[in-house]
């Protein structure tokens, strides 16, 4: 399967109004999109459609699919995001991290129609403070062949 090299200098390009849409195909991604210590609230990441299959088949071409080619266990996406969406993806041996920030809030996360794939996919809410992952939630979501699907680092309340 042909992948697109996708750097964060490019994700430029695919930023506006605050969302980030991706076309349909197949980007592979080899650093970590990282948002910096500031507080991100609201980010958006868009695909073109997401399917349960990881190869390409005849009925899937509008799917987005974002691979992880960078060092095992290291996120693809990490910040201090608050009410980020990210909805019709699929992403492979990638980890999304909400890394939480005191006296800010965190989790409100949606995640809508994503699909990870591989042991290295998930969700982690935690890390340099607690990982508070209340009000996020998971629609028609699937983890396939995951180590860890969703992990958080404290003892507050988790609802989904």
């Amino acid at each position: 399967m042909a992948t697109i090299p996708l750097t964060a200098t490019q994700i430029s390009d695919f930023i506006s109004d605050g969302i980030l849409t991706l076309p349909a195909g197949n980007f592979s991604v080899s650093s970590t999109i990282d948002f910096g210590s500031g507080n991100i609230n609201g980010i958006r990441l868009q695909g073109a459609g997401q399917s349960y299959a990881t190869t390409e088949t005849a009925n899937d071409k509008q799917v987005t699919r974002l691979y992880w080619t960078g060092t095992p266990g290291e996120p693809i996406i990490k910040g201090h995001i608050r009410h980020g969406v990210f909805e019709d993806i699929q992403l492979l041996d990638a980890r999304v991290h909400i890394d939480p920030k005191s006296g800010w809030g965190t989790g409100l996360c949606q995640f809508n129609r994503v699909s990870f794939h591989g042991a290295n996919g998930g969700v982690l809410f935690g890390g340099s403070y607690n990982g508070n992952a209340a009000d996020s939630r998971f629609r028609d979501c699937q983890w396939n062949q995951c180590e860890a699907c969703i992990e958080t680092t404290s003892s507050q309340n988790v609802n989904y």
